[in-house]
């Protein structure tokens, strides 16, 4: 699949995709990163949990160019989001809170 481009407009941005497919059909996809990504999540089993999660460093602002990847044995239709985050700015604290259940 070909995912379109974004444009990014500070520099050092994290680009992250997130696919998932249709699997409707109840099968076992097989997930092939975009080149250069880093794979968070890939799930390849049968039945409805099929989802996959990449990242890459942006140095420079700029446009991205077209992102493709697979899921292999896919035969319906995908949510994709492509997303940057910039960088935190300068002296700026972004505090954290975790919470233990």
């Amino acid at each position: 699949m070909t995912v379109p481009g974004i444009t990014t407009t500070v520099d050092g941005c994290l680009l992250v995709l997130l696919v998932a497919p249709d699997v409707s059909d109840n099968v076992a996809l097989t997930w092939t990163k975009p080149s250069g990504w880093t794979s968070i999540v890939g799930t390849t089993t049968a039945g409805w949990s099929n989802d996959a999660i990449a990242y890459t460093p942006q140095a420079t602002a700029g446009a991205t160019g077209d992102i493709s990847c697979t899921f292999a044995g896919a035969n319906g239709g995908y949510i994709v989001y492509l997303i940057a985050i910039a960088p935190n700015p300068a002296g700026v604290l972004i505090p954290v809170a975790w919470v233990r259940a």
